[in-house]
């Protein structure tokens, strides 16, 4: 079973996805704010991040930099999927993109979020591989 990290400030957002995706199969833990995703991920091994973008006091810009400069390999290599309510300019692409982080549009269907989760993940959805 895949273990999700779910990063964001609306709690209702957070509780719903949050039983979405364990509908799927995964098991998934919450989190209201980047400073409790740093700490989970230093003590749980996650095999995904999912977080909004938006967020007070830490965009997930400032997120990306510190995960990707981590000294824990397992967090520096961790996929993360940021998530926003409206799209980004090229910047804020180019930014991610080079990072190594993958972008959705935050307000999917449930069934929009699986397919992009087992996308990153490299796995097979009805016979057909995403991604």
């Amino acid at each position: 079973m895949k273990r999700i990290l779910l990063c964001d400030d609306d709690h209702l957002m957070r509780e719903t996805m949050g039983t979405y995706l364990s509908w799927y199969g995964f098991e998934v833990d919450g989190a209201n704010q980047y400073f409790e995703v740093l700490s989970r991920l230093n003590k749980v091994p996650y095999d995904l991040l999912i977080c909004n973008v938006w967020q007070k006091f830490l965009d997930g810009f400032e997120l990306c930099n510190i995960l990707r400069h981590s000294r824990e390999m397992r967090i520096r290599n961790l996929p993360v999927l940021m998530i926003s309510p409206e799209p980004l300019d090229h910047e804020d692409y180019k930014f991610l993109r080079e990072r190594n982080v993958y972008f959705m549009m935050k307000y999917k269907s449930p069934d929009k979020w699986y397919e992009e989760i087992m996308a990153i993940f490299g796995q097979e959805i009805s016979g057909v591989v995403k991604g």
